[in-house]
């Protein structure tokens, strides 16, 4: 596959705005793709917007105005082409021009003479990359290639000479990228592909035999488990509401309070991350918003749950009934993409409705759309065992340091074929102590020297973290240009 390549400019250009101000007529910044075209037309000879008052005429002296173009837009239109600005950061400059009309037009409010005051761009140039796929592609390169223009190209009016300089022929090759279109040209060095939130999390989850999943509630809480080693976090609805609102997890946080954490933290850190969402903040309508919301935002993933909230009763305990439980993953699934991953949490077994209910219910979340489930508040090693050899969907375990399973070795949990470890308040709760220690110590001594070990030293490295020096560095030599 081969790109042409040519040098377009001149000493001035302008490409007028459709919209006419009583003062001043405006330009583009830069040249668009029409008026490029309109250029190419000019030296192969094509007829423009002349040809197409005749047609309009015609048209309409025969009663017939169907849609029509001029001849250079039919033949050019499908032609593959990229634009790269050559001025200095892409910024043509641009003037105010002040002339009379030549051709006797008057105006009684400039004393008899027609002023036109026209915004010019100054010295504009740029690099054009045409590729050679078609016939007219090969007509413009003989053409230029052999200075045989049809037609003198302009840079929008007559009044602006465009200078053509052949650059050559290059080879070019496509990329092949899933879920990527660039529908340009541009040298392969230039181009990274960032790779999906929730791809990302699945390719970590099909490589990783057991994945420990921390919970995190803020950026700085983000960025310490990135660091730390870290594929993938989870963002703790509990350590959310304890932090951001200093109250219990009784469904006091909004949609919109969770949707804001999650763009910080995700805008913070390059691990995916996995949202909490409640019991999708209402019905399987306001459950399939939750799940867009949430992916919109760069989630990879939200975990669901069936528990009341907030609850009827402040004393009882409460789980949503299947019949309304299916509907909200089912919703989620329709209305997020294939890669972004659902997690359904029942409390079925945390509340006393029993493991077998428990069990009937993650294996009809499978049915639904969820790609994991687990069983939250598992009491006993017989009904961790159970729940692994029944269970229809892949498992997570919820390994929080206050329940049964938390107490048990991690290598007797991986061996019963579970697949992701929630350490969901760890680090709010160590993050707790921690302050508990520094501040208890500074009220009662005046001094924090006798707990400064308890405190990161230097605190340099949480200023690297958070990019302190990487942004001076970036844009000081942005001072001396």
């Amino acid at each position: 596959m081969e790109i042409l390549k040519f040098k377009l400019s001149g000493k001035s250009a302008f490409f007028k705005k459709p919209e006419v101000n009583t003062y001043y007529y405006f330009t583009y910044g830069n040249i668009h793709r029409v008026a490029l075209l309109g250029i190419l037309g000019a030296i192969l000879g094509y007829k423009g917007y002349s040809q197409m008052q005749d047609i309009l005429s015609n048209k309409k002296k025969k009663g017939k105005l169907e849609p029509s173009y001029p001849e250079f837009y039919e033949k050019l239109k499908d032609l593959k082409i990229a634009i790269l600005p050559l001025n200095p950061k892409g910024v043509i400059t641009k003037k105010i021009q002040i002339f009379n009309n030549s051709v006797g037009y008057a105006s009684k409010e400039q004393g008899g003479n027609l002023i036109v005051k026209e915004q010019w761009l100054e010295n504009p140039k740029w690099e054009i990359c045409i590729l050679l796929n078609c016939k007219e592609a090969i007509k413009i390169k003989e053409v230029i290639q052999n200075h045989k223009c049809k037609f003198y190209p302009y840079l929008g009016t007559n009044d602006h000479f465009a200078d053509i300089e052949y650059l050559g022929v290059e080879e070019a090759q496509p990329i092949e990228q899933d879920d990527y279109r660039i529908d340009s040209f541009m040298a392969k060095d230039n181009i990274e592909f960032i790779e999906k939130n929730s791809r990302q999390l699945r390719k970590i989850l099909s490589e990783t035999s057991f994945l420990t999943l921390p919970g995190v509630y803020d950026c700085l809480s983000a960025k310490i488990a990135e660091e730390a080693g870290f594929q993938a976090l989870f963002l703790s609805g509990g350590a959310l509401a304890y932090s951001v609102l200093g109250r219990p997890d009784f469904g006091f946080l909004s949609l919109a309070e969770f949707g804001t954490a999650i763009q910080h933290i995700v805008s913070s850190v390059h691990a995916p991350l996995i949202a909490d969402a409640d019991n999708g903040f209402g019905n399987a309508i306001q459950a399939a918003n939750t799940g867009a919301m949430y992916e919109q935002l760069g989630a990879a993933g939200l975990q669901i749950d069936d528990k009341v909230l907030p609850a009827n009763h402040p004393a009882k305990n409460e789980i949503i009934d299947w019949e309304l439980m299916g509907p909200k993953i089912k919703a989620v699934r329709t209305a997020v993409s294939d890669d972004f991953v659902i997690i359904y949490r029942t409390c079925a077994e945390l509340y006393d409705f029993g493991v077998d209910e428990a069990i009937r219910r993650i294996n009809l979340a499978k049915e639904c759309g969820a790609d994991y489930a687990y069983v939250d508040g598992i009491k006993s090693v017989e009904n961790l065992e159970k729940i692994s050899r029944e269970a229809k969907i892949p498992l997570m375990v919820n390994l929080n340091e206050k329940g049964f399973v938390g107490g048990l070795p991690t290598e007797q949990v991986k061996a019963l074929n579970y697949c992701i470890g929630l350490f969901p308040i760890s680090a709010m709760l160590a993050a707790a102590q921690g302050m508990i220690d520094v501040l208890g110590a500074l009220a009662e001594q005046g001094t924090t020297l006798a707990v400064r070990d308890k405190m990161t030293n230097p605190p340099t490295k949480i200023h690297r973290m958070m990019g302190q020096f990487s942004l001076v560095e970036k844009y000081t030599p942005y001072y001396n240009e």
